[in-house]
């Protein structure tokens, strides 16, 4: 009976018995490490594998698209500065002007919506310390929305 086992990479062993004697062949394997060109040598006793090339992979990347900017106050004021009131609850009129880039429109804290991004001279009638002496801006964009404030100071001087 004749049995022969063959295992990877190019080694052979074989084991041939019959009439009570043994003969053992042995071979040795060599290792080869992969080499840029795809070529590797051969081992002793059996051939050698082609060596490895450079694998690469690549992920897929998402394309990503350019942030909108945020709306942006690049002026906003009230004049006057400083409103001089004859008592309390007396009228006064003042300005409110403002410039905003990036800007769709406008609103304020008094309830006024729907102003342009660049406006001047919006008259608010103030009732001298009975009123907020500060009026907050909010500009309205694609991009979000962007709040300042504007303030003003009042007097009643004493009689």
């Amino acid at each position: 009976m004749v049995l022969c086992l063959v295992l990877g990479l190019g080694v052979v062993a074989a084991a041939c018995g019959g009439g009570g004697s043994t003969t053992t062949t042995t071979t040795t394997t060599s290792t080869t490490k992969p080499s840029s060109s795809g070529q590797g040598g051969g081992g002793t006793g059996g051939g050698g594998g082609g060596g490895g090339g450079t694998t690469t992979t690549k992920k897929a990347t998402t394309p990503t698209t350019p942030a909108v900017p945020k709306p942006n106050f690049t002026s906003a004021s009230i004049s006057p500065g400083l409103v001089v009131c004859s008592m309390l609850g007396e009228e006064k009129s003042l300005n409110v002007s403002w410039s905003a880039t990036n800007a769709t429109s406008v609103s304020n804290s008094l309830g006024g919506t729907g102003f342009k991004p660049t406006q001047s001279g919006v008259q608010y009638v103030y009732h001298c310390g009975r009123d907020p002496n500060s009026i907050t801006l909010t500009a309205h964009g694609p991009g979000g929305d962007t709040a300042t404030t504007v303030s003003f100071n009042y007097t009643i001087p004493p009689k």
